[in-house]
């Protein structure tokens, strides 16, 4: 659904992919990034305007157009991520990470319970009822990168 597979299986093969970043909040211009044969574009909500509404356009934009989605998010509260995460983009950036115990944070932040802490609502990535609970449950880690952004020695 997100086109993780597609990013996954070029660096499986040791190939390059090709992004860009986007911080302009019209869809459109994601949109023609993955018409244009992008691999995956890069929103960045750490250092711009974006809203959650703007993202969750790039991502069905991009998603129709064939390429992966990244968001960086603005930070590594837990409470802050939920949203992005629920939009079930290709991946997860998470910035300003100095320390173990922040990395730690964001991956607890990012898995479900036994594993970490999120809580259970989703909707995108159970496409809307397609998908049961369970089978979401047992292959989300699959469907979805977590990128921890270290920002310090």
């Amino acid at each position: 659904m997100n086109h993780i597979e597609k990013v996954k299986d070029k660096w499986s093969r040791g190939e390059c992919c090709i992004g860009t970043a986007a911080s302009l909040t019209d869809a459109a211009v994601s949109e023609l990034i993955g018409q244009a044969g992008y691999d995956f574009i890069w929103l960045d909500c750490e250092h711009s305007a974006l809203s959650l509404s703007d993202v969750l356009n790039h991502v069905r934009a991009v998603r129709g157009a064939g390429a992966a989605t990244f968001v960086r998010v603005p930070s590594n509260d837990p409470v802050v991520m939920k949203p992005y995460l629920e939009i079930h983009p290709a991946g997860i950036i998470v910035p300003r990470i100095t320390s173990v115990e922040d990395a730690e944070q964001a991956v607890v932040s990012f898995r479900y319970p036994p594993r970490g802490t999120r809580g259970v609502g989703p909707s995108r990535g159970v496409e809307f009822g397609e998908i049961s609970l369970p089978n979401y449950l047992a292959n989300v880690d699959h469907q979805m990168m977590l990128i921890i952004q270290i920002e310090h020695i």
